[in-house]
């Protein structure tokens, strides 16, 4: 069903990156106006490729000025299919006790994980959030749950660029001078683009350019 008109925005509060599995902290439902979120049913719907891992640790509370209650212990649940359930789609239950009069309201959904298949596509998740049934709870739109990435490590350099001489050379026993405005080359910075990309016994390469050689190196951070 289609909304008649803006009543809520959604979005997670820290959207994660990672390669399979995305913690969804904190899923924002704001009223875009006082007293726009009534009782009804809506659902969270993952992209092809993903689905929630459980819904037991899912919690629906209420801030601001709307007061409201999830008695009904039948939700939240996966939605139900003739053969089972569909893992891809969480749906919850709104009982609005007293609707917001002075301030906007929020809703918001604690304890929800998304879990991608090996097969999942790469960058953005895309969620989408819609009324079930005749209600109008919140606005039917898509939000940001999260961005899949590889276990790869990102290489930048930090500072400017220096331009070195060729010609000056070190000796491999004597490396005192390869600190000096001819021989020292910018700091670099290997970063994980995801987390745990850099898991234990992972080996990464700095190939340098053809007759060009090392001297000297320091790790001068790591955390």
């Amino acid at each position: 069903m289609a909304t008649s008109s803006t009543l809520t925005k959604t979005y997670v509060g820290d959207p994660k990156e990672a390669r399979l599995e995305f913690p969804l902290d904190r899923v924002v439902i704001s009223e875009t106006r006082i007293n726009s979120i009534k009782s009804g049913i809506f659902e969270i719907i993952a992209p092809a490729g993903f689905e929630f891992s459980n819904v037991t640790d899912a919690k629906l509370l209420f801030e601001g000025g709307l007061e409201g209650n999830t008695t009904d212990t039948s939700y939240p649940r996966f939605k139900d299919l003739s053969d089972g359930e569909d893992r891809s789609v969480v749906q919850f239950k709104v009982n609005i006790d007293t609707p917001s009069s002075e301030s906007i309201g929020h809703m918001y959904i604690t304890g929800l994980k998304i879990v991608a298949d090996e097969d999942a596509p790469w960058g953005d998740i895309n969620l989408r959030i819609r009324n079930v049934g005749s209600a109008e709870v919140v606005t039917n739109e898509t939000f940001l749950g999260g961005k899949r990435s590889d276990w790869t490590i990102e290489f930048t350099t930090k500072g400017d660029i220096p331009t070195l001489v060729n010609g000056r050379y070190i000796s491999a026993t004597n490396s005192g001078n390869a600190e000096d405005d001819y021989h020292l080359a910018a700091e670099v910075i290997f970063r994980e683009k995801a987390v745990a990309a850099w898991f234990a016994d992972r080996k990464v390469e700095f190939v340098l350019p053809e007759q060009v050689k090392v001297r000297k190196m320091e790790i001068t951070e790591a955390k």
